[in-house]
């Protein structure tokens, strides 16, 4: 009888043991307004004149590493990335930066039309909570509409200006 009190007694213990480590010790106290993810988008709509005189480059990415490319055609650039999803941190910071080059060989410029050198930007950032709630970090809208209409005689000293910086974003997740 004192064997099976002692078997019974180890065998309490060893359960209370095995229920205390089951009871989310062993994982951190996370913080619910801690950020988990962060999800950025990016979008960029030109006119077609912006694409037949331009080259458009946009490179994005994360902290220092190295950029990503990618050239804007005629449909436009959008990108939606989630960073910090299964990664143990959020970035420290997101960037994206546009530039437009004139091209090597331009087509002939008719004096008598009107240009249309528009580019619209969006760029939204959105913190991800370790409670699902979302949080709008930073937004970024823009249109040029100073050379939505320009006359053809102007056309070569807007391209004379050489490279221009679309945007140059980056934010800085806190």
């Amino acid at each position: 009888m004192k064997k099976l009190k002692l078997f019974a007694l180890l065998l309490l213990m060893a359960t209370c043991t095995f229920f205390a480590s089951c009871d989310g010790n062993d994982k951190e106290d996370v913080d619910p307004a801690e950020l988990n993810s962060v999800i950025v988008n990016y979008s960029f709509i030109q006119s077609d004149d912006v694409v037949d005189f331009y080259d458009v480059i946009v490179s994005y990415g994360i902290d220092e590493e190295e950029a990503n490319c990618d050239t804007v055609g005629f449909d436009g650039w959008t990108m939606e990335i989630n960073y910090g999803v299964g990664e143990p941190t959020v970035p420290n910071k997101v960037y994206c930066k546009a530039v437009m080059t004139p091209k090597a060989q331009l087509p002939t410029i008719d004096l008598e039309k009107k240009y249309s050198f528009k580019v619209d930007y969006n760029m939204n950032v959105i913190g991800c909570r370790n409670d699902g709630q979302t949080t709008i970090l930073k937004m970024v809208s823009n249109t040029n509409p100073n050379i939505a209409n320009m006359p053809g005689n102007k056309v070569q000293e807007y391209l004379d200006k050489g490279e221009q910086i679309i945007v140059d974003f980056s934010h800085e997740i806190k």
